[in-house]
């Protein structure tokens, strides 16, 4: 427990950053190439990530993590956790790219793969006078999750984001990317068009709590309507149809994707609260 009052505590001047939008619209690149260097990348999907760099045009001091098995995240940032802590930590940002493919593709196989192999919805069967158990339908049943593989896997994701949330803590900027969903199922009021995009209800609902920025990233276009970098984010939503969120001195939420810009805005006036 900790307590303390106005103006007694160091205001937290480094965010734990979620972007999200449609694929290839430059989260990645425009990432890489405006956050503090040098950067720790955990790439969760199975593509190069060094084909974000080339657009760059100059070279970038990043480290590429290449994730095989989605329980190493955990691990592998608690290990670092444990060196910033102890000062060894070497890198100024960290990213984690996507979350979207961590929970939607890498941890949903991982869940799917333990579920059919417990036989969770094998059923009894006689065959040739021996019961036997077998999937009814083994095309679906072998990649169905039951609601405890689900909370499973918000859980993990929960635990990954906190475990992200220590490093902004400690002076590290930590950034999730994930992908757009339009009109997701989880919004019971029908009114958002865009959210992350993150399968089941758990990790949806509950993640915005963790992050202290949150910005959806769309695609921006000069006065001949040609498509130009870095893309544009908003942090703010004015009219309550797509998540985001802005922690700190109120600003225009609107602005191109350049972590050198959205990191002094919102460090502006940084010091002690109060």
């Amino acid at each position: 427990m900790k307590i303390w009052k106005p103006g007694e505590k160091q205001r937290s001047n480094t965010p734990l950053v979620l972007i999200y939008g449609e694929t290839n619209v430059g989260k990645s690149t425009s990432s890489l190439a405006s956050l503090p260097e040098p950067i720790l990348d955990i790439v969760t999907e199975p593509r190069d990530p060094e084909i974000a760099l080339r657009a760059i045009g100059r070279k970038v001091d990043v480290t590429f993590v290449m994730i095989e098995d989605v329980e190493e995240v955990s691990d592998f940032l608690g290990e670092k956790s444990l060196e910033l802590k102890q000062g060894k930590f070497p890198y100024k940002s960290i990213l984690l790219d996507s979350g979207s493919y961590l929970l939607n593709v890498a941890m949903m196989m991982k869940a799917e793969a333990q579920t059919a192999e417990a036989g969770v919805f094998k059923s009894r069967q006689k065959v040739g006078g021996v019961v036997v158990e077998k999937f009814e339908r083994p095309f679906i049943d072998e990649t169905r999750l039951d609601q405890s593989a689900w909370g499973a896997i918000g859980r993990h994701m929960m635990r990954i984001t906190a475990l992200l949330g220590e490093f902004a803590r400690n002076g590290v900027v930590a950034v999730m990317t994930a992908l757009l969903d339009k009109e997701p199922k989880w919004d019971k009021t029908g009114r958002l068009k865009a959210a992350p995009a993150f399968a089941g209800k758990y990790y949806a609902v509950n993640c915005p709590s963790y992050f202290d920025l949150i910005g959806l990233v769309t695609t921006r276009t000069d006065e001949k309507g040609e498509v130009v970098y870095p893309p544009l984010v908003s942090f703010g939503s004015p009219n309550d149809d797509f998540v985001a969120k802005w922690t700190g001195p109120r600003v225009n939420p609107v602005g191109v994707l350049d972590f050198k810009k959205i990191l002094a805005v919102f460090r502006k006036g940084e010091g002690k609260e109060g």
